[in-house]
């Protein structure tokens, strides 16, 4: 990953506030889906969090407020995200530390373990060695029952790269609307040289391979995709309630793992 050329792009937050703005790429939608699993997941116990490639954590600091936080610690390219982050994480009053660094140094540089590990839209950027570095050292800084949580771009099982460039382009092109020509050409050229999505089987395959037992699709829209990655072995067995054999969990409703639920 060219790190400089990275965080020169997000540095340029105002054009990624605008894709926020107007939820061109789902945050909504998938932070909900976030919101929803760490309230069922975690309840009110306190959370350790390593937050990877935070951003501005313009979102996940709404996901986190009433929440138990013990700790929170964000990694970040880009000084302007981190200077974002610290005004919105603010709310939160929580022990908060943000460092300048990519999602490999946040794992590289701690000897501690968290309850959480989250990345968001960040994964992609990385090469095949090193996505794969990446969910070894997320399995070995998780705690027994923690979870690590990724949103992230993700190709068709049937696309190439070239062909997701081409289809993602377009759809920019038709439906970013509020994005001027300029704005759009800049997108197109950080993503035609810096990203780099892998399919979800091969993210499960990435997962499975570093010692995670579970890899469940919490959501999904167009190319954007949120996942949940478990080491415990106690499989789910609902993906809608993350209901296994042993937590207690129940559904409100029927249950697609048990019909007499």
């Amino acid at each position: 990953m060219e790190e400089a050329i990275v965080r020169e792009f997000f540095d340029a937050w105002s054009l990624y506030d605008q894709v926020l703005d107007f939820n061109y790429m789902f945050h909504d939608e998938l932070y909900q889906s976030i919101k929803s699993l760490l309230a069922r997941h975690y309840s009110d116990r306190p959370v350790k969090i390593l937050d990877l490639g935070c951003g501005s954590a313009r979102h996940l600091a709404v996901v986190l407020q009433g929440k138990a936080i013990e700790s929170y610690r964000g990694y970040d390219l880009s000084e302007v995200a981190i200077a974002k982050a610290r005004e919105n994480l603010a709310p939160i009053q929580k022990v908060i530390e943000l460092c300048q660094g990519d999602l490999l140094a946040g794992l590289q540089e701690t000897s501690e373990s968290f309850d959480l590990i989250f990345s968001s839209f960040a994964l992609h950027h990385l090469s095949l060695p090193e996505k794969s570095q990446f969910f070894t050292l997320a399995a070995e800084k998780l705690n027994s029952q923690g979870i690590l949580l990724l949103i992230d771009v993700m190709r068709e099982e049937t696309e190439d790269r070239d062909q997701f460039f081409q289809h993602y382009s377009a759809w920019i092109e038709s439906d970013w609307t509020a994005i001027d020509p300029l704005g759009k050409e800049s997108i197109y050229e950080h993503i035609q040289n810096h990203d780099f999505p892998e399919t979800a089987s091969t993210i499960k395959t990435l997962s499975s391979q570093a010692g995670f037992s579970s890899a469940t699709e919490i959501s999904r829209c167009r190319w954007h995709q949120a996942w949940s990655f478990e080491k415990n072995s106690d499989p789910i067995l609902c993906p809608h309630c993350l209901r296994t054999a042993s937590n207690g969990l129940k559904c409100k409703g029927i249950c697609v793992a048990d019909n007499d639920y």
